[in-house]
């Protein structure tokens, strides 16, 4: 956890000027709610309720089936499944994001009602409002993503793409300015993909913003690269 700081204040560098402000009625945007957990060892992992591991939200796998319990403190073993993991999280520590706690959207394999098994996907949604103001939406995610994980509102797509990178994930944008002030289903699902069937990513830290979404340029990338590069000596100096 030592390099703990230093993400952070590199997160805090990429938020500044973003005009980051509340999450109209959406909750637990951050999965740092999470309460009633089991005090595991580190490495433990354990299948708690759903509502404990990511309040505010709810989980399906295989598509409309919906999940009662996640997995805490690891992630799938090759099932489509929802967890969360934490800072005692053995080896998928290093995988946390930000805060305590990260999402991960695990595609896979799933057995239905009349037990034919297919690959199907993971996702996480729930029903609020966007502020009147949002211009943009924004998340940290990693793993999986490009071609596996889709964001809707209401069922409409919401096209995103990588605005920069952070030690362990990159943070993404989206336009949400035609579904400001509107109530609706945010609903964020890992797909699983012909190139990767198991797919995972994790999911963290998503916030609304006045801020617009910027038009990707030689100067971002160069910033882009920068914070890169300066992540990697820090960590090399502290390892």
């Amino acid at each position: 956890m030592r390099n703990l700081p230093g993400i952070l204040i590199i997160m805090a560098a990429q938020f500044a000027g973003w005009n980051v402000f509340g999450q109209g009625t959406l909750q637990n945007l951050n999965f740092e709610s999470a309460n009633g957990l089991p005090n595991l060892g580190p490495g433990q992992t354990a299948f708690v309720p759903f509502g404990n591991a990511l309040p505010g939200w709810t989980g399906y796998v295989g598509g409309t089936n919906q999940a009662t319990q996640a997995l805490y403190n690891s992630i799938s073993a090759g099932g489509a499944l929802i967890s969360l993991i934490g800072r005692s999280s053995g080896s998928y520590s290093n995988a946390v994001i930000a805060g305590n706690y990260t999402a991960t959207l695990d595609a896979g394999e799933f057995t239905d009602m009349n037990g034919v098994n297919y690959f199907a996907p993971a996702a996480i949604a729930q029903a609020g409002t966007v502020p009147a103001t949002a211009q943009s939406l924004r998340f940290a995610a990693a793993g999986n993503v490009a071609g596996a994980l889709a964001v809707t509102f209401n069922g409409q797509n919401v096209n995103f793409y990588p605005l920069s990178a952070g030690a362990n994930y990159e943070i993404y944008g989206a336009d949400i300015s035609a579904f400001a002030g509107q109530t609706g289903e945010l609903r964020f699902t890992e797909n699983s993909i012909v190139s990767n069937p198991f797919a995972i990513a994790t999911l963290d830290n998503i916030i609304f913003s006045t801020s617009s979404i910027p038009e990707p340029g030689t100067c971002g990338l160069i910033l882009c690269g920068a914070v890169v590069f300066g992540v990697n000596r820090w960590r090399k100096r502290h390892f």
